[in-house]
């Protein structure tokens, strides 16, 4: 007890202080698993928007090429007659 350094009773946290540390801890842990829930549902649902738009460019690109490739196709055969 010499080694610690010299405190008065009014320093010593009592029950009451430890619960309400304890109460504010907890309010901020529900803060913060809240806005984690919140960014994780906005990057879901910017993620979902993105591979919507990369399916419909693929397909878009897929049907025009192959468009194309009948296009030429007919072109090639009415070359042939």
């Amino acid at each position: 007890m010499e080694q610690l350094p010299p405190i008065t009773w009014t320093e010593f946290a009592t029950k009451r202080d430890l619960e309400q540390s304890r109460h504010s801890l907890e309010m901020s842990t529900m803060k913060l698993q809240h806005s984690v829930e919140i960014a994780m549902l906005e990057l879901t649902a910017t993620m979902e928007r993105g591979f919507r738009n990369q399916s419909w460019k693929m397909f878009t690109a897929i049907m025009s090429s192959q468009l194309v490739t009948v296009g030429l196709l007919g072109l090639m055969i009415n070359s042939l007659r």
